[in-house]
């Protein structure tokens, strides 16, 4: 690569991600009762990468993006509490690992799910039964499971990124931000040039601001 190249490549890595109505943030961070509707559907060919840093476990489930109509069906999901850490993909479709093993509070991990099984920094957990096929009806909730339509057993900590794709096309890219006239912290998706904000309670709190 010529010096040009890398000087003009150094130069854009300089430039915020987002329109200049929004300020880019290292993460939001939720507290357990914030979340936010991504408005799509997972199917068979749904695959997200997300890097995120759990702040605290305790006995309830948590997850970062998640849907499932009833337990573990037309699921995609992965889960985590005190002891345990859980993934799924279809119907009846699950397997649980031992959560201190793959999770530890405030260390940062980059999760990719499909439907082959789940990735957490480059370390592959697989599904009991794999290329399983899920039809569902309900859209992936981020920062909580999407249950039946309702959104519940939020994630406790830090997101830093989020990318869903549909069969290899990336349909979703969120980026931590906040609107700069009100604000307002929520994700904005450079896919779709929208910006999505809190569906729940309370507010997110951000990390360092990044130019």
């Amino acid at each position: 690569m010529s010096n040009l190249l890398l000087a003009r490549n150094a130069q854009m890595g300089r430039h915020s991600l987002l329109p200049r109505e929004y300020q880019q943030v290292e993460y939001i961070e939720s507290t357990g009762t914030q979340w936010i509707d991504t408005g799509v559907i997972p199917s068979t060919g749904t695959k997200a990468i997300y890097d995120f840093c759990p702040t605290t476990f305790d006995g309830i489930w948590r997850s970062v993006l998640a849907s499932k109509i009833a337990d573990n069906q037309n699921a995609f999901f992965v889960s985590f509490n005190a002891s345990d850490f859980t993934i799924g993909f279809g119907n009846n479709n699950y397997r649980s690992f031992s959560r201190p093993s793959v999770l530890s509070a405030n260390s940062r991990y980059c999760v990719s799910q499909d439907k082959t099984g789940v990735s957490v920094n480059n370390i592959f957990y697989p599904y009991p039964f794999s290329n399983k096929s899920l039809s569902s009806s309900l859209t992936l909730g981020l920062l909580c499971q999407n249950i039946s339509n309702e959104h519940s057993r939020n994630f406790i900590g830090k997101l830093y990124y989020c990318q869903i794709f549909d069969s290899d096309i990336l349909i979703r890219h969120y980026i931590p931000c906040y609107r700069k006239i009100d604000f307002v912290v929520g994700l904005y998706d450079l896919v779709n040039h929208t910006f999505v904000q809190n569906s729940g309670t309370g507010v997110f709190s951000i990390g360092p601001i990044l130019h």
